[in-house]
């Protein structure tokens, strides 16, 4: 193994040592660490060792980097460092269980590790080798892991298990790159790598993350490393940097006209030994007008913070620079800038397809300087369609399994924003076919997602919510409106915001008649959703009919273009107080006219109710009762907001009525003639007997 390359080997403390040399050192004495399994998928070590990289091994295999095993691998650094004349931190590689040791020892060292390159990484030790969560369990590892770390039957509190040292790593800022399969079923990376990936991110220190798509727990690494390489060499050379707090394209959520933002960061000259002092501003980045002008960073550990007010608006460009003296002027050294960045009101986007968006007609709906969006990379960018693009996606939970198209939300973000004069943020977090129970909060996988995306932008806006096919199709339309609200107010708990919105969609339609026996469970849906809005606090809902369809189920992008409007009206009317007509024509009673007409009463009619269509019109409206179903045999417009259904039959005396109740909904429904808003759907209510 490593032939080629001079090696030394030697005994310390009883265990074995290895330092391979590079052909053409670097000259700083910059060295990769491995943790375990030297030689196993080296694509970057390799490539290190081309560049110039020292290569070091201690075999302490088999102690699962329990702090028992510690300072005998910081006695071997030591050693190393003194013989071989290395550099001061080592950048650990943490494969498999070496992330176990890697992280340990980062969390017991922090000033001797530079870098952290985990590779489906062990973080938990009762996800692996114990295997009690989602991993398979190794009987033999576990025995002997649960011995190394005195870990008794039960005792799922260990304190030395690395997943609790992760907060350390933040706080040294120990700068760390993920890599790790989606299929992982050995080490998943929902128990593993992922927990750190949220931690730091919660912490504003984004890191690098690599999933790659259908992989298990073998191969590791990259066999084209350069990403990896290029990563683990990059060494910023001069200047203020700016390490945590903001991403170029970010959008901050902001409250009473402010944004607080809190930037984190270290001033570096390799050349000289002097302390700096940091500086940091925002301007408008069209003209470079200063917003928040220069400001002195205060110390923080080895490195500087400085906490910013930034006003809504942009997009602005954060800058930094540094200067031995008390103040800056535009000589003074240089610093990192962050980009893009705006600051204005932050949206979530929940759900299933139609939320994820499936459009796949040929529309056009621009992107947009100040619409942004957080993908499923973790990174900001500007926002355009497919919102739920799964490349080099964090989440692989809401990955969807085929390509999506146009959604309702960069129309809804535009008008938004055209409205209040500032940035709209977007946030991806939906999934096609996604049921009820994965977005709850018992063991909803989707659910735990969503918190720590929420988690890490503090003051969410709002969710944009459009869900209940799944349900619908299962048959379980009676119990949808108690699990949702069970959802709304178990995310309100976790998010701390009691009163956090929901913008709801009612369903559309789904064009498919082999679920025919199940066409009211749609209704039962429909009425669900309404009657959230009706009920809850701050939840609110706006029709998805109307418009053409891409598929049997999928609204089309032109559709999707509409909805993002009448969604924008709603939030604008009911969250910014914006006097806009803003929803749809909603049910308000039913009450028997005599013993063969019913009158419909509704709210929410701007000027009056009107219908363009007389196609089956009489196949809108119906009657339930005594397990028999009664259909109108007149349907009649008989006031501003009153529809008046005349019946060829006595009705019994107790009857509950519906309106768009079908599975399918081929047939315009009435509106609103201000707004063209077509009515709320109903579903099952009683019928009133006239006083």
């Amino acid at each position: 193994m490593y032939q080629e390359y001079e090696q030394h080997h030697f005994l310390l403390d009883g265990y074995e040592g290895t330092v391979i040399e590079p052909k053409h050192p670097r000259g700083d004495g910059a060295y990769i660490w491995r943790m375990e399994f030297l030689g196993a998928f080296d694509y970057a070590d390799r490539e290190l060792l081309n560049r110039g990289w020292h290569l070091v091994y201690y075999k302490v295999s088999d102690q699962f980097g329990a702090p028992s095993v510690l300072p005998a691998m910081r006695m071997f650094q030591t050693y190393i460092e003194e013989q071989f004349q290395l550099k001061e931190k080592a950048v650990l590689f943490g494969f498999s269980r070496g992330g176990l040791y890697a992280v340990n020892y980062a969390a017991a060292y922090p000033e001797k590790v530079w870098k952290l390159y985990l590779d489906a990484p062990v973080l938990d030790v009762f996800s692996w080798p114990g295997g009690f969560g989602r991993g398979e369990r190794s009987p033999k590892d576990w025995e002997l892991c649960k011995q190394i770390y005195g870990i008794q039957e039960g005792d799922r509190d260990c304190c030395e298990n690395p997943i609790h040292k992760i907060q350390t790593l933040i706080q040294h800022r120990i700068p760390v790159i993920l890599v790790a399969g989606d299929a992982d079923r050995v080490v998943p990376f929902q128990e593993n790598g992922k927990l750190l990936y949220a931690d730091y991110m919660l912490a504003g220190m984004s890191i690098p993350c690599i999933i790659k798509k259908g992989v298990g727990h073998h191969p590791h690494s990259l066999s084209q490393p350069d990403e990896l390489v290029d990563w683990i060499s990059y060494d910023p050379e001069y200047g203020a940097i700016i390490e945590t707090g903001a991403q170029d394209w970010q959008i901050f959520q902001q409250e009473e006209g402010m944004a607080k933002v809190v930037l984190r960061g270290r001033c570096v000259d390799h050349a000289s030994m002097e302390r700096y002092h940091a500086f940091v501003r925002v301007v408008e980045e069209a003209d470079g007008r200063p917003v928040v002008d220069w400001m002195r960073c205060e110390e923080y550990g080895d490195g500087w913070k400085i906490e910013l007010n930034i006003p809504t608006g942009g997009l602005y460009r954060i800058e930094s620079c540094m200067d031995l003296t008390e103040v800056c002027n535009e000589w003074s050294r240089r610093g990192d800038c962050i980009r893009h960045i705006g600051v204005g009101d932050v949206f979530v986007i929940a759900g299933q397809s139609n939320s994820a968006g499936y459009g796949k007609d040929m529309i056009t709906d621009q992107q947009e300087l100040g619409i942004h969006l957080l993908k499923n990379s973790g990174t900001w960018d500007i926002a355009s369609h497919p919102m739920n693009d799964s490349t080099h996606t964090v989440h692989p939970e809401n990955r969807d399994g085929a390509n999506t198209g146009q959604s309702p939300y960069l129309s809804f973000a535009k008008y938004l924003k055209r409205i209040l004069g500032y940035p709209i943020g977007l946030v991806q977090a939906a999934l096609g076919g996604s049921s009820l129970k994965q977005w709850q909060c018992d063991g909803g996988e989707l659910y735990r997602n969503l918190m720590e995306i929420m988690q890490s932008i503090p003051g969410i806006k709002g969710i944009l919510w459009y869900q209940g096919c799944t349900e619908a199709g299962a048959g379980e339309g009676d119990t949808y409106f108690q699990r949702f609200a069970q959802m709304v107010g178990d995310i309100r708990r976790d998010a701390g915001m009691e009163d956090l919105p929901f913008f709801t969609f009612q369903l559309n339609r789904l064009m498919e008649h082999a679920q025919e026996n199940k066409k009211y469970e749609w209704g039962k849906v429909r009425e669900a959703q309404r009657q959230a809005a009706k009920t809850l606090p701050y939840v609110y809902v706006v029709p998805a009919v109307g418009g053409s369809m891409s598929d049997q189920i999928h609204n089309s992008a032109s559709a999707n273009l509409v909805l993002g409007e009448r969604m924008a009206k709603s939030v604008l009317g009911h969250l910014y107080g914006k006097a806009i007509a803003c929803d749809a024509p909603n049910l308000k009673s039913a009450m028997k006219k005599d013993n063969k007409t019913i009158v419909l009463e509704f709210d929410s009619v701007s000027r009056e109710l009107a219908w363009y269509s007389e196609t089956a019109k009489e196949h809108i409206f119906g009657v339930e009762a005594d397990g028999k179903e009664f259909l109108p045999q007149k349907c009649t417009i008989v006031g501003p907001a009153s529809i008046e259904l005349e019946f060829s039959e006595i009705l019994p005396k107790k009857c509950r009525v519906y309106g768009a109740a079908d599975m399918d909904l081929p047939y315009d429904l009435p509106v609103d003639s201000a707004t063209r808003m077509p009515m709320l759907a109903f579903y099952g209510v009683l019928v009133q007997e006239k006083e």
